[in-house]
């Protein structure tokens, strides 16, 4: 989230300027006109979509605008891009972020992720357990705060995914590893993910960090040495769309699998006419962003 002190009075022009150059530089848009509402203590809230979103169906990320000063009594305004809006940004787009806009306009980071995934089984919950336990958490001082949730009594027997927590986010550094495959819904993935979530209080956080992400997650906890760069975002985003599309499949085969049973088997409906009765254009919200994975 990025919050961006300005004169006042610049809203209508600024929006506009920064509209057009998320649209050529990340692949984003705002939306012509405001929600109507104020949110987080700004007066106009501006949804941000994907460029070629033409009928404004998925919101990635809001842009909030005006009513809102900081302590010099300079307007400010805060842009607040989703994990899933992150994933359409092209790679020059990070750089051109990190390099230009952020410095342009002496912007601020007040929170950042970065993640690394092990896709087949590399390490499990219980290594980072015991990395827990051998101190590899402490930078000095006392061990951070660690909490659970999910199934930990009986793990053997979990399907929807376990997260172990290190530190808190409200002192604005917090670890979360976790089991990212079962989350999605395959309750046989070894996928685990490690991230990190950093926000402004009491830390500058860097503009690289758009750009070197790995960096710094590796230097967040001494157990994370070994982690060199950042998730293979083409390889993540494959496998999310896997698991996505057979829990996607899954879920029409227990909804709708007997109608079409019943349409092919006893009324002798071809599958040429099932798909021209019920196919739709469009993609479902659930595989949008992963669609050019699976194709």
């Amino acid at each position: 989230m990025d919050n961006y002190p300005r004169p006042s009075g610049f809203e209508e022009d600024f929006v506009d300027y920064l509209s057009e150059e998320l649209r050529h530089n990340l692949h984003l848009k705002i939306a012509i006109k405001p929600t109507g509402y104020g949110m987080r203590g700004y007066r106009d809230v501006y949804p941000i979509y994907h460029a070629s979103d033409d009928h404004c169906e998925k919101r990635l990320g809001w842009l909030f605008v005006g009513g809102n000063a900081n302590k010099a009594g300079q307007e400010t305004f805060c842009v607040d891009i989703s994990g899933e809006g992150c994933s359409h940004i092209p790679g020059y787009g990070w750089k051109w972020l990190q390099d230009e806009l952020l410095p342009l306009l002496e912007a601020r980071l007040t929170r950042a992720d970065a993640a690394k995934d092990y896709l087949e089984g590399e390490y499990s919950l219980q290594d980072f357990e015991q990395h827990y336990h051998n101190g590899g958490f402490t930078n000095g001082g006392r061990p951070p705060r660690v909490e659970t949730f999910g199934n930990w009594l009986t793990p053997e027997t979990d399907t929807k995914g376990r997260t172990l927590q290190i530190g808190k986010r409200d002192n604005g550094k917090a670890l979360r590893i976790y089991e990212k495959g079962k989350q999605l819904g395959d309750p046989t993935s070894p996928w685990l993910r490690v991230e990190l979530e950093l926000r402004s209080k009491d830390r500058e956080i860097p503009y690289d960090i758009l750009t070197n992400p790995g960096k710094y997650l590796a230097g967040s906890y001494p157990a994370l040495g070994f982690i060199a760069k950042g998730a293979e975002r083409i390889k993540t985003i494959a496998k999310q769309g896997k698991i996505k599309l057979e829990t996607a499949l899954k879920h029409l085969r227990n909804g709708y699998g007997k109608h079409l049973h019943y349409l092919r088997k006893k009324l002798k409906w071809t599958p040429e006419k099932i798909l021209e009765h019920l196919a739709r254009p469009g993609i479902p919200n659930r595989l949008d962003y992963v669609a050019p994975a699976l194709e």
